[in-house]
């Protein structure tokens, strides 16, 4: 009998639309990950999705493999359009569950950001020195984030977005593409920063600035 040396991750990409084609080839470049398989709602189970990767059923199946199988982690493969909870949604309802934090290999990451879990930085993203960054937000293809920095759970900092030193942005912002947020300031919770914006206010919850 031999023993299987095979110690890679082993992952479930949760979601088949834009945003999880980005996840998943950050994912298929990874030799320390094994996608097990893509679990969708919008696709038929079966359903040719990339490349040779087939939908494997809805979310219900998604759990009934992660069920089966201890060590399983999930990647959420649903990105975040301001004001929309579907994001979050599918992320509380696999929370009993570990969510992978996902790093493409050009994104520039300080050794002292801490990030929890879920946490996505695309490509060329990059975090500066002492910032924290909460479950479940997706720092973008681009995005730049300063020196202690403090960016709230279900966040999303689209792409070429630039975040100054110490900033504080609270739970499920979205900010533009291109939008920069200039130093010191506070971002309330469950505001919406227009693309190309430059805020050097204070920004009060679920403010919408244009």
């Amino acid at each position: 009998m031999s023993l299987s040396t095979d110690t890679r991750t082993k992952v479930v990409l949760l979601g088949a639309g834009g945003h999880a084609r980005v996840c998943f080839d950050i994912l298929k470049q990874d030799e320390a990950v094994e996608l097990l398989g893509v679990f969708s709602p919008d696709l038929t189970d079966g359903e040719i999705w990339l490349e040779d990767y087939r939908c494997q059923g809805d979310d219900s199946n998604a759990e009934e493999l992660l069920r089966s199988q201890a060590g399983i982690v999930c990647v959420n493969g649903l990105g975040f359009l301001p004001k929309s909870s579907a994001r979050k949604r599918l992320a509380k309802r696999f929370e009993s569950y570990r969510f992978l934090t996902l790093q493409h290999y050009s994104a520039v990451i300080s050794s002292s950001v801490k990030a929890d879990a879920g946490v996505q930085f695309m490509a060329r993203s990059c975090v500066q020195y002492g910032t924290k960054i909460a479950q479940h937000s997706i720092v973008n293809t681009g995005a730049q984030i300063d020196h202690d920095c403090r960016i709230g759970a279900f966040c999303h900092l689209a792409p070429g977005s630039i975040i100054c030193g110490d900033v504080i942005i609270e739970d499920e912002v979205f900010i533009g593409a291109g939008a920069i947020v200039t130093q010191g300031v506070t971002v309330g919770k469950g505001a919406v920063i227009g693309a190309g914006v430059t805020v050097k206010h204070n920004v009060s919850p679920n403010q919408w600035i244009k």
